[in-house]
């Protein structure tokens, strides 16, 4: 009895651990600019952390949209979603520290062709660099 209980107690733990990793469709949708994080040394306008907040980005397939000017994106390849070792990669193609970007070790990352890199936070947050700021959105 007590290695039937063991068993079911390392398959239960087994299971808890296996989160499924988000593919491209989970970031598509509305997501609503919630959280300035951080600016990257390349940042050209510190005043945009305020002007994002409340702002929506619509992410599609093909197409990101935010509310804020109008702003549009074309992809210019389909969106693919990739599991990475987050310092590395984020250093590499933003130019800042993961730390200093309040990212998780790893994550999805979404890539959308020349328009955004978009960081899985969990079901309900994401996180993406607009201009050379950090920025936390929630789905509507």
């Amino acid at each position: 009895m007590k290695r039937l209980l063991l068993l079911a107690l390392s398959f239960a733990t087994i299971g808890a651990c296996q989160a499924q990793v988000p593919v491209a469709k989970d970031f598509m949708g509305q997501w609503k600019i919630s959280k300035f994080i951080a600016y990257t040394k390349d940042n050209r306008e510190a005043s945009l952390s305020q002007d994002l907040i409340g702002h929506v980005l619509a992410v599609a397939p093909k197409k990101l949209s935010l509310t804020m000017d109008d702003w549009t994106c074309d992809a210019s390849e389909d969106s693919h979603a990739d599991w990475v070792d987050t310092a590395p990669y984020v250093e590499q193609h933003e130019g800042i520290a993961a730390n200093a970007a309040q990212l998780p070790p790893a994550t999805s990352v979404l890539s959308t062709g020349d328009c955004l890199k978009i960081y899985w936070l969990d079901q309900r947050h994401i996180e993406f660099n607009f201009g050379g700021t950090f920025v936390v959105a929630e789905k509507q």
